[in-house]
Order: C-alpha cells, then structure tokens, then sequence
C-alpha cells in the first residue's frame, strides 16, 4: 500500500491525510472492515485520491478477495497519477487475480514502459499467459513454495494460530498467486475464524489450481457443506472420492452430506467405507451412530459411540452424543447411567480443576448482578419457546444481562434477543480456554448453562469454573456431570426427593412453579378443547 505524501498539496486538506493515515494503520493492523470505511470516507470528499483509491483496491484484491471490486480503484489511481508504478503494478495484478488474463497480458507492456521494474514485470509475467512460440498461448512456469515455507504454514495451523496463518498465506499468494497449496492453506486458516465464505472462495481457487488433489477437492466440499450448500458439497466431495478412494476423511464428509441430503443409506455406505479403510476414523463412528440412533437401534449407536471415545479419548462431542443415548436406553437403571456422567467428570471436568483461581467481584452492595447466559440456540429453535420470555423480562435495574452466543448463523430470533440485553459476544472459533478468560474478565456473577450435553454446548468453559457461581437450566434435562457447574435448576417435579444423588450439581428447585415456562408463538392460535373429550380416546403422535 502507498502512504500519503510528507507535504501534502493545498487540495488535500490535512483532515483526509489524517484520515488517510489512520486507514493504512487500521489496514497494517488487519482491521479490514475500519480500513475499508475510513478509505471509502476519504473518496466521499475526495473521489480521485489516489492513494485512497490505490490502497482500497489493495484491500479489496488482495486482502478481501474481491478484484472485481478493486479494479475501479486502480484504474482511478492511475487516472490521479499515471507515473506511479506500483500503481501499475497493482492494476495488472488485480486483472490477473478476477481471471481477466487477456486484458493483463495487453496491459503488461504499457505498464513496462511506464516505469515497471524488471522484476515486478517479471512476477506479473509468471501469471499471466503470454505470448510464445506457439500458436496458441502457453503457461509460464509458477514459482511454487519452498518445503520450509510450507512446513512453516502447517507448524502454524497446528499450534492454532490461525490469523498468523493467515498473514503467512497471504503473502505467499503474494510472491505464489498460482501456488494450489497457498491457497489451500488460506483456506483453511480461515475456516476455523468462521470466516466460512472467504474459505469458500480460497478452496475453490485451490481446486482450480490442482484439480487432481483429492485433499483440496475435499476441503471444498467441506466449506460447501459448512455453508448449507449440499448439492455443492456432493459434486466436490464425490470428485475427491474418485481421485481417490480410500480417501476416508472425504468418504465420512460425503456421509454427513448425503445425511444432510436424506439419503441415509448412501450416508450409512460412506461411513462404512471410511471405517473399513480406517477402523479407527472416530468422527466416522460417531457419524454412524447418529444413523442408528435416527433409527432407534440404541444399542448400535452406544457401541458405534463407545467405538470414537475407545479410539480418540478426548473427543468430547463424541461423548456428549454417549451421554445423551444413553438417557434413552431401557435396559440401563439411573444409577448405571449416571456412572457415565462420572466418567464423563474423570476426563473432561477434573483435569481443570487446576485451573480454577479466586474470583475478584466485586461484592458491593446495591450494584447489578452480572448474570451470563452461554448457548447455540438464539435463534429459531424449540428452546427460544422458554428463554425468550425470560430475557424479555430481565429486571434491567438489579441484574446487567450478558450473552454468550454459540451461533454459526443469525436469524430474525437472534434480532430479537439482541434487544433483550446489554452485551451481546459472539463466541463461534473462540476456544474454551479463552472464552473462560472473557466471561472472568466481564466480571460475571452468575454463569447459566442452557445446553447441557446438546450441540455446541460449551461446557468446557464451564469446567474451568470462570465464574464465583454456575448453573445448569432448561436446555438438557439432565444433570451435565460437571462438579465445576453448582446448581442445577429444577423442580419438584423433575427432581424428586432422594434422587439427589444422581446429580453433580445441587438441585435447587423452584418451590412454587415450574423450572421453565412455555410460551407459544405469535402465530399459533389459541387452545382447541381437547379432542379425546369428545372422542372418547387419546390419539398418540
């Protein structure tokens, strides 16, 4: 990106070098979005900016994946000031990147004469398709990554250090723009920051670049299943299946798309074939028992789920998917289930304790209780039936409301909590250990579990106990195993007198109404009179 000049001319008033300045610092910084609406402030007073429009078009192209858009912007910077070369350079490099070869080829030259470096020209030419000897136009060979800038970007990954990762893939797109595996890992960096349609984008870059790599291939129909793209997801997925067939990672993604698709016995097939190529693939055991468990066959679903915990001991989700058959199997007393909530303790709550510290709240009198609420589910879902009536009347003057969304995607009930409280974090591809250390920063008094052994619950937050006080409400209906989680809220009803012993928590039960209190929808209708008083049967459904 350009920087502003030491002396600016009297057109440009020190407000929008100012402005400009801050844009390149928010860039520098990787806060694209500010970057972006500080740039575009500046083009609203000034519209033929150069380096306003220059350094946007970088974003744009480079950064945000979005040459299409850039391209009016160089081509702007140049009408500014046609002898700046890197100007030049960008706008060659932005029609390569939106696939405009042709264009880029023709520009090269005139872009040479203008002052171009021998070595820029040459970077640029390595990408586009210039003429040859031959009749048609030929590829120039592509510099590809060394093995150590490779390893250097899966240590990265491995480490978990994503938005490392994805500076590191990004330069070398830079200095490799046709490299498969840069954009491969850019992908893939991006996937895990729930940045899932610019995963989408690089995946599919990288597919195009190697057509043949059953790894990038199946990445792409991952990011296509990941954003409810099934049919998408089916085509890329089934390529990789056939460049290569004992590809068990793709034959198990495939699984959980025809699964998506209702095509369950296609779904079931997949999983089966990854297993035989892998008996110990632990995800495709746990995807298999979600088959038979559909299906009713318990005793299949806690073998297949017994099958991924025995084969990778912390695979957490595939033990809230234990705990939650086995509350269904009939042939196993509370006593016997509740064992596995102890073991369920053993792996994944006691090893945490060490991390349990002192809480600093303040214990002054009169001021709001800081009260947490941690779920997946604001959103459309069958559980909003019984919190949102009780967000919706929060007294605002004793209780601060804090909410910890678990959410992969937003919708018009997500709009509506969002109003109910004060402090609305997001928490998708925040680890535990982080999360923990955000709700113990907010200073929470009191931290609600409203998942219990569900999807997307975080109940690894709750083992590190970041809160003086925790509890476990509504969104389960049974204990979460967890010695860190206090109370379990209930009542009489649900928890009778004596079972007590069947809970981690302390049951603490509501005296005089129920745990939670259903509240139809707006669209619903009134009660009709119970059909079996005229009937003179009960209809079951």
């Amino acid at each position: 990106m350009t920087s502003p000049l030491a002396n600016p001319p009297p057109q440009f008033p020190l407000a929008v070098d100012a402005l400009l300045e801050s844009a390149i610092e928010r860039h520098q910084a990787w806060e694209f979005d500010k970057a972006q609406a500080l740039y575009q402030e500046i083009l609203i007073t000034e519209p033929g900016h150069a380096d306003a429009n220059h350094n946007l078009g970088v974003l744009l192209a480079v950064q945000m994946l979005k040459p299409a858009q850039a391209l009016p912007h160089f081509e702007a910077a140049l009408n500014a000031d046609p002898g700046r070369t890197q100007f030049w350079f960008s706008y060659v490099d932005g029609l390569i990147r939106d696939g405009q070869h042709a264009l880029a080829a023709q520009v090269l030259p005139i872009a040479q004469a203008q002052g171009l470096s021998l070595a820029m020209f040459n970077s640029l030419a390595e990408r586009v398709l210039v003429p040859g000897s031959e009749p048609d136009r030929v590829a120039v060979p592509v510099r590809e990554p060394s093995l150590q800038e490779k390893n250097a970007l899966v240590a990265l990954f491995n480490q978990g250090d994503y938005v490392k990762g994805e500076a590191a893939a990004r330069s070398m797109i830079e200095l490799s723009p046709q490299s498969g595996f840069a954009w491969k890992a850019l992908g893939t960096m991006l996937q895990p920051q729930s940045r899932k349609d610019e995963a989408l984008e690089a995946k599919k870059r990288a597919a195009e670049l190697l057509p043949d790599d059953a790894e990038a291939l199946c990445n792409l129909g991952r990011a296509h299943f990941e954003l409810g793209q099934t049919p998408e997801a089916i085509v890329a997925l089934r390529a990789a299946v056939t460049v290569k067939p004992d590809y068990a990672e793709a034959l198990n993604n495939l699984g959980l798309a025809y699964n998506a698709n209702g095509d369950i016995h296609l779904a079931n097939a997949c999983f089966e074939q990854a297993l035989h190529h892998k008996p110990d693939f632990a995800e495709a055991w746990n995807n298999l028992s979600g088959i038979f468990n559909a299906h009713g066959e318990i005793d299949k679903a806690l073998h297949a789920l017994r099958k991924a915990v025995d084969s990778k001991p912390d695979y957490r989700i595939a033990f809230d998917n234990l705990l939650f058959v086995l509350n269904y199997d009939p042939d196993k007393n509370a006593e016997q289930i509740y064992e596995a909530y102890q073991e369920y303790e053993n792996k994944f709550g006691e090893p945490y304790r060490q991390e349990w510290v002192g809480h600093s709240n303040s214990a002054a009198s009169g001021r709001r209780i800081k009260v947490g609420y941690v779920s997946p589910d604001f959103r459309s879902h069958a559980c909003t039936f019984f919190m949102e009536p009780l967000l919706a009347h929060q007294d605002r003057s004793r209780f601060d409301i804090y909410v910890y969304a678990e959410l992969t995607q937003e919708d018009p009930v997500t709009a509506r909590y969002k109003g109910y409280v004060e402090h609305w974090i997001p928490t998708r591809g925040m680890s535990d250990a982080a999360l923990a250390q955000r709700i113990r920063a907010d200073g929470i008094d009191i931290l609600v579990d409203l998942a219990g052994h569900t999807s997307g619950n975080r109940l690894g937050v709750f083992a590190r106990k970041p809160a003086p006080v925790s509890l476990s409400w509504m969104g389960y209906g049974y204990t979460t195993g967890l010695r860190a989680i206090d109370y379990y809220l209930t009542d009489n009803a649900s928890v009778p007198a004596g079972s007590e012993h069947l809970f981690s928590e302390e049951p603490w039960r509501l005296k005089d109404s129920p745990y939670a209190v259903y509240r139809p929808g707006p669209n619903m209708g009134d009660v009709s009179p119970l059909p079996a008083l005229q009937r003179g049967y009960i209809t079951l459904g």
